[in-house]
C-alpha cells in the first residue's frame, strides 16, 4: 500500500490525522526496537521509508494532545513564521 489510491485517471493521496501519523510511529518505533529495520517496519505500516523520516521530523516529539493543536488555523503558516494576524490580513476580534 503507497498510501494512494487511483480514482479513474487521478491519483488521490490519502490524507491522515496528525493522532493516525503520531500512532504509526509509534508502531514502527515498537517495531523496530523489536529487530525491524525502519524500511521493514513501514513497509508493514504502509508507508514508505521518506514518509516515516518526513513524519518523525514534524511530528516525531510530539503526543497526541499536542497533535490535536495542530488543528488549529494557519498552523503551518505559523511554523513557517506567518502570522496573518500581525499581517493585519485577518481580525480575530
Amino acid at each position: 500500500m503507497t498510501g494512494k489510491k487511483e480514482i479513474g485517471d487521478k491519483i488521490v493521496k490519502k490524507v491522515r490525522t496528525a493522532e493516525e501519523i503520531i500512532l504509526k510511529l509509534r508502531k514502527i518505533e515498537t517495531l523496530v526496537n523489536q529487530g525491524k529495520t525502519i524500511v521493514q517496519a513501514s513497509k508493514e505500516e504502509g508507508i514508505l521509508d521518506y514518509t516515516y523520516y518526513r513524519w518523525r521530523r514534524e511530528y516525531g516529539g510530539l503526543n497526541i494532545d499536542q497533535a490535536k493543536e495542530l488543528k488549529t488555523p494557519n498552523y503551518g503558516l505559523e511554523r513557517r513564521g506567518y502570522r496573518p494576524e500581525i499581517e493585519g490580513l485577518v481580525d480575530f476580534n
